[in-house]
């Protein structure tokens, strides 16, 4: 069973949070009214709601054969096509591995459902602040390893936010 914590953390990341604890103090509420006492009504009132609010289903995983996925070399690296392209089509049901501009879009994307919050909160405000084509960009240029690629992208404050990075599935 779902701890009171775990289940306020995973409602806060669902974004059901408020309407949870409206649910939880109507049924203490009416608990109460019934004759129960303070205690009893309060964690019964919790256990309704951990029972009204299960967690979300989560996207199936689409298991693609390597064919489906787009032709990709890796010469062409563009993050921050990768993460618009995947932000246009985080809710897009249809879009299949072929549409996107890269293998990384479509492995972003699969990441990104299972982890929007982490997605928009930690990924895309960096793409987002990106210099535009115009503006100097000394800072971005001759990377040599991954880690320094991705350093520019990830701020630390969201690394290992809740113990999964890209492509590992978060369980609240």
């Amino acid at each position: 069973m779902e701890s009171r914590i775990q289940a306020t953390d995973r409602l806060r990341l669902e974004g059901r949070w408020d309407a949870a604890c409206r649910f939880r103090d109507e049924t203490k509420r009416r608990l109460q009214a019934e004759g129960q006492t303070r205690k009893e009504a309060n964690e019964q009132a919790w256990q309704a709601m951990i029972a009204e609010f299960p967690p979300l289903p989560a996207d199936e995983p689409l298991d693609y054969a390597d064919d489906d996925l787009p032709a990709d070399d890796g010469s062409t690296l563009d993050l921050a096509r990768d993460a618009g392209w995947v932000y246009a089509n985080l809710v897009n049901k249809v879009a299949r591995p072929h549409d996107a501009p890269s293998r990384g879009a479509w492995g972003l994307l699969t990441w990104a459902r299972q982890n929007r919050n982490r997605f928009y909160e930690c990924l895309l405000p960096r793409f987002a602040s990106r210099p535009t084509e115009q503006e100097p960009q000394d800072e971005l240029e001759s990377p040599t390893t991954v880690e320094e690629i991705m350093s520019r992208y990830i701020p630390n404050r969201c690394e290992n936010h809740d113990g999964a990075g890209p492509g590992e599935a978060v369980d609240h």
